[in-house]
């Protein structure tokens, strides 16, 4: 009997001791996230969300805005690595400093994750703690050039000249962005050849725009200078057939200065086709108000879901993925989250 008892006590000692050490470990488990702009419209997206599952999950966290300021950005993580993080989730304002980031976080035995901006692909192979969850940047750009090439197709007479061919305005992001990079080349290429296919011409760049217009900080403000600089030189805006945004943020500064000039207000009689990119909240209205046609779908709350099943896998002490329905891309560990055409009757 005795015996007995003293095995009760030790598993009960066990039991507690274990209990305790693992409410600490989760305690003293910080994510450091690292944002390269909170103004970035999806971007914040992801931050919304993201504070929501961590809180959901226990997870504590600490958020960083690099303001579009890189130096400001390396401070932030040299501060979170010498302070003991105990994983670094990193959206960086400049890609290329991946490489240096990942060095200083593997000497520190400290894991990464970085989103939303690819670093070179090279420095995430042979590297164990640290994954790359992305989006297909080419995929995407053409999704968005179907849907274009397709809403026009509906009612391609009602969109072109008088000669038959569609003019465009192309307003992109920042221009070391592979994002920006490849949603302003492959929409317009994929949108053309779906338009061949259905026997019609080519888009024609607009004789204002004769090339991209620039709005490099991804927002609504330069979406919306970048417009209006076009506007103020025409006497007609209907002149203009088509705009494509690298994202929804842009196409709203679009809309708004489409706005000043009496279009794009729900009247069907004066309305432009706008393309964004993202279906943000903002972008989302603006399709159900009949001000934007249409944009592309990247989840932000897939993307704060799938960073946080990461997170919680590694205060947890696994793999990143293990235990999830998530497979690695390629030969390193990248996740590839796809992007699609949004479709309000689907994507509530």
């Amino acid at each position: 009997m005795k015996k007995l008892k003293k095995a009760l006590l030790v598993s009960l000692v066990l039991v507690v001791t274990f209990g305790l050490t693992a409410c600490s470990k989760s305690k003293d488990y910080t994510a450091h996230v690292f944002f390269w702009n909170y103004a970035d419209p999806f971007v914040g997206e992801i931050r919304t969300n993201l504070e929501k599952e961590f809180k959901e999950a226990g997870i504590e966290y600490k958020f960083y805005d690099g303001a579009n300021n890189q130096s400001k950005q390396n401070e932030q993580i040299e501060t979170a690595i010498s302070s003991g993080a105990s994983i670094l989730v990193l959206n960086l304002v400049e890609a290329e400093t991946g490489e240096t980031v990942i060095k200083k976080a593997k000497d520190a035995n400290i894991p990464t994750i970085f989103f939303n901006r690819q670093p070179p692909h090279e420095i995430f192979k042979d590297q164990e703690e640290a994954v790359l969850m992305d989006g297909d940047v080419i995929g995407g750009a053409k999704v968005q050039g179907e849907l274009i090439a397709n809403y026009l197709l509906k009612d391609y007479d009602k969109y072109a000249k008088e000669d038959g061919v569609i003019d465009y305005i192309m307003i992109r992001a920042e221009l070391s962005h592979d994002a920006a990079t490849a949603r302003t080349k492959y929409s317009v290429e994929r949108a053309n050849e779906v338009l061949k296919e259905a026997g019609k011409p080519e888009l024609r760049r607009h004789a204002s725009a004769p090339s991209d217009l620039l709005a490099d900080d991804w927002s609504a403000a330069k979406g919306k200078d970048a417009m209006s600089t076009i506007l103020s030189t025409l006497s007609d805006p209907s002149s203009i057939d088509l705009v494509i945004g690298n994202n929804d943020g842009i196409a709203e500064g679009v809309v708004s200065a489409l706005n000043d000039k009496d279009y794009n207000k729900g009247d069907d009689a004066k309305f432009i086709p706008v393309f964004g990119y993202d279906a943000t909240d903002s972008g989302k209205d603006l399709i159900a108000n009949h001000k934007l046609a249409g944009t592309v779908l990247q989840d932000a709350k897939q993307n704060a879901n799938v960073i946080t099943m990461m997170v919680k896998n590694k205060r947890d002490g696994k793999e990143f993925i293990e235990g999830t329905d998530l497979k690695y891309d390629g030969d390193f560990k990248r996740i590839v989250i796809k992007d699609v055409a949004y479709d309000p009757a689907v994507h509530k």
